[in-house]
């Protein structure tokens, strides 16, 4: 009998993965048949899209520019012999007729700042990036309570804010106040296309948990491959020892909606498939390797709240096989089958640039076995108690890929009997380890 000690890390890496959606970028079209629009106001032209980029040149209020591309929220123009990057914001399609007192990118419309929104920091520290594709660099640090200007926004609950003192960058929208009602707001800009995805910049950015705006679904699917090592052993009667490796596969689904506010909740499902040699160590011999194999399916709810870190409560079910080549009947070589109810808690937290470290903590406290073969006299569980314990590091990949690095570690207990009037008992512990690496998409 050998009881799940190789489970998946594919949840947590799965939560970090869906979680950490690659963020769409506000892009209206551009009207103009002859590509050609003019400076809202003395602008920058910058290197690559991002407000912290390097700036290649200037131009002024009123300058006709010459259209060569666009990216989301930013146009590709030239002015002369310079070309650069704007945000649509800061061009219009019509030469003004007088000069503008401020810049375009201050309002929804153009118009005085009372025109724009203004919102209130609710987290404690607010770090805002240069573009919410790339985030490649940290423009904005902002506190609790402090008070910005909403002048854009991006889709999966991210918005373009502006401080007092003019330093602008990207926020999620959970993190202030009235961000929903900026979300609904009739003067919004469009979600970007697909070819947000041409911008050029580091990355998909660091996967910032964002969740999906209210009322919509995120999906992600994710398959890793690696190794596992498990060591099983039972103490009491017919002590013995097993241990293993071999190749360990997984691959699972994930949906999240917005529930309301910071509020979501997401459900898991995946598959999971090992093959290993085993050694077996009785009391008078030393086996020769067996193959074993396993199959697992699990499925888990979550119901989380936050924003770039974030906290969820999981609840959900096991079910397990393992088989063993063996004829023998000690009760670790007869294999096994395992469900249960399991309760957990996850959580995320970024870390530098695109990096995103999640974890996950889950139990099954009451653990329903049954043998493949039940021989007279063998040992079984009446109950089996397990623990995993998940972490994952996650890094988005252009084109909506995600890349996840997986570790788990588990434990097992139970208590054997042979049911007898007299019963003859053995208590059995496992211990595994798990590392996968692979690729998944989200939507």
């Amino acid at each position: 009998m050998r009881a799940r000690s190789c489970k998946s890390c594919v949840p947590s890496a799965l939560g970090a993965v869906v979680c950490s959606l690659t963020v769409a970028l506000a892009s209206p079209a551009l009207a103009n048949p002859r590509d050609v629009v003019f400076a809202a106001g003395k602008l920058q032209l910058h290197v690559r899209p991002g407000e912290a980029a390097p700036v290649v040149g200037h131009a002024d209020e009123g300058e006709e520019l010459e259209v060569v591309g666009d990216a989301g929220r930013w146009i590709r123009v030239r002015s002369g012999k310079q070309v650069g990057w704007v945000t649509r914001t800061e061009i219009i399609e019509a030469k003004p007729a007088e000069p503008r007192t401020r810049v375009q990118k201050t309002g929804f419309s153009g118009k005085p700042v009372t025109d724009a929104l203004k919102v209130t920091v609710l987290a404690d520290r607010v770090r805002g990036f240069d573009d919410p594709v790339s985030k490649s660099k940290s423009v904005l640090d902002l506190a609790k309570g402090e008070t910005v200007t909403v002048i854009g926004r991006g889709s999966d609950g991210w918005i373009l804010v502006e401080q007092s003192n003019g330093n602008v960058g990207w926020i999620p929208a959970s993190v202030v106040t009235d961000g929903g009602k900026f979300a609904g707001d009739p003067r919004q800009a469009p979600v970007a296309t697909s070819k947000v995805a041409t911008a050029p910049a580091a990355g998909a950015g660091s996967p910032v948990q964002v969740r999906p705006s209210q009322g919509s679904l995120s999906l992600g699917l994710l398959a890793t491959a690696g190794a596992q090592t498990f060591k099983m052993e039972q103490t009491g009667e017919g002590a013995a020892t097993a241990t293993a490796s071999g190749p360990f596969a997984t691959i699972g689904a994930r949906g999240q909606m917005r529930v309301r506010g910071s509020v979501w909740a997401g459900v898991t499902t995946m598959a999971e498939f090992g093959t290993a040699d085993m050694t077996y160590e009785g009391a008078n011999d030393t086996s020769k390797p067996m193959s074993t194999q396993e199959l697992a399916v699990n499925a888990y709810g979550e119901l989380g709240w936050g924003g770039p870190r974030y906290i969820a409560l999981r609840g959900g079910i096991h079910y397990a096989t393992m088989s063993v080549e063996s004829e023998r009947n000690e009760p670790m070589l007869l294999g096994e089958r395992i469900a249960g109810a399991t309760v957990g808690l996850g959580g995320a937290l970024p870390l530098y640039r695109r990096l995103t470290l999640s974890a996950a903590f889950d139990l099954m406290p009451v653990g329903a076995q049954k043998l493949n073969r039940l021989p007279n006299g063998a040992l079984t569980a009446d109950t089996v108690q397990e623990m995993w314990a998940r972490a994952a590091l996650t890094l988005p990949l252009p084109a909506h890929l995600m890349a996840a690095v997986c570790y788990r570690f588990s434990t097992l207990s139970a208590e054997l009997s042979d049911g007898a009037a007299t019963p003859k008992t053995a208590n059995r512990s496992d211990m595994s380890h798990v590392v996968t690496a692979g690729v998944g998409m989200t939507w």
